[in-house]
């Protein structure tokens, strides 16, 4: 019975982590949101590379897209889809005062692209500019966001001490005082790097895995997304559960909590719900407006319309529409991860 109830209050951990997530949650989704009044026209110091980052609170491909969607609107390049699925991507004679126009990330991509050659096939996004522009997008908005990673270190903090706790109280490596703090601290220490480390990757592809679910990329594409998502809680598990199927189950439940709730805590500043009640009244404008036209004049297998404007904001804001969306497919997969 004693060793029933000792397990029950193990199990309490995980629950209480979740608990404390949960009011975390509600305190900082306090902050109430603007009415949501029909826009015509973007906002105006938003690229549709801003746009998608607080619209998503984050980065995927689509970003990516519609950086490349904006260049073509503004005339300096043409996207080339081929029959074979290869797409093309091709540098105009543009003015040099469009390219210094341009939003800091579409001149990284412009310059990324075409620093050595006219003509390039899209293919995956090197590390290092994906990199880049997630780097000048956080510098842009980093008023409108506030990720809370005090109380996310906190949570962190919290399972591994008590990693720590159940190590020892557990007797789980011997009863040398010394030995047995040596490697609960250890212990500890790993559960908080598996939680940090499943935290990033589940926000990282938090996105993705919502946009396979509503079918603008393939579904069949969730299988990989939650292979990579699980692959560190799966891996900690296994390895645990042949010490003891106890601290494998709680220890896991730790992990698993952190990686759900932590991308949660993301929320916006007072400026970041005025601009987000901004940037959802303009996307009711191009949902009930502009989707079948942007949806007639731009098929998948046809070179983009240079001169809609309006595209690239489509592909940014998740409007249905077929070219946005093979091009977010195939710079999907390669650049979430």
């Amino acid at each position: 019975m004693q060793h029933r109830m000792s397990a029950a209050a193990f199990y309490l951990i995980p629950s209480m982590l979740a608990a404390y997530y949960f009011c975390v949650w509600w305190f900082v989704r306090g902050t109430s949101r603007q009415a949501i009044v029909v826009r015509y026209q973007p906002p105006a110091a938003l690229s549709p590379a801003a746009m998608r980052y607080l619209f998503a609170l984050g980065w995927d491909g689509r970003t990516y897209i519609a950086i490349l969607a904006q260049l073509a609107a503004s005339k300096l390049i043409s996207i080339s889809p081929e029959p074979g699925g290869k797409v093309y991507l091709n540098k105009l004679q543009g003015d040099r005062l469009s390219v210094k126009q341009l939003p800091p990330e579409a001149r990284i991509v412009f310059k990324e692209l075409f620093e050595w050659q006219d003509n390039v096939e899209l293919k995956t996004p090197e590390p290092r500019l994906i990199q880049k522009i997630q780097k000048t997008l956080q510098i842009q908005l980093n008023k409108y966001v506030t990720w809370h990673i005090g109380f996310i270190g906190i949570a962190i903090f919290f399972s591994a001490a008590s990693t720590i706790c159940i190590c020892l109280s557990s007797h789980l490596f011997g009863n040398d005082l010394l030995e047995a703090a040596i490697m609960s601290c250890f212990t500890g220490l790993t559960v908080a790097m598996f939680s940090a480390a499943t935290a990033y990757v589940w926000n990282q592809n938090l996105q993705a895995v919502k946009l396979a679910f509503r079918g603008l990329y393939h579904r069949r594409l969730l299988l990989l997304l939650l292979f990579l998502v699980l692959l560190y809680p799966a891996m900690w598990y296994l390895l645990m559960r042949t010490v003891t199927s106890i601290f494998a189950n709680v220890t896991g439940l730790l992990i698993v909590v952190n990686m759900l709730a932590g991308p949660l805590l993301r929320s916006y500043t007072p400026a970041g719900n005025q601009v987000l009640s901004e940037i959802l009244g303009f996307r009711q404008f191009l949902e009930r407006v502009e989707q079948d036209r942007l949806h007639r004049l731009n098929p998948p297998d046809s070179p983009m319309q240079a001169d809609e404007d309006l595209l690239p904001y489509a592909i940014a804001l998740d409007i249905r529409e077929d070219w946005g969306d093979r091009l977010g497919i195939k710079a999907m997969v390669e650049t979430v991860f």
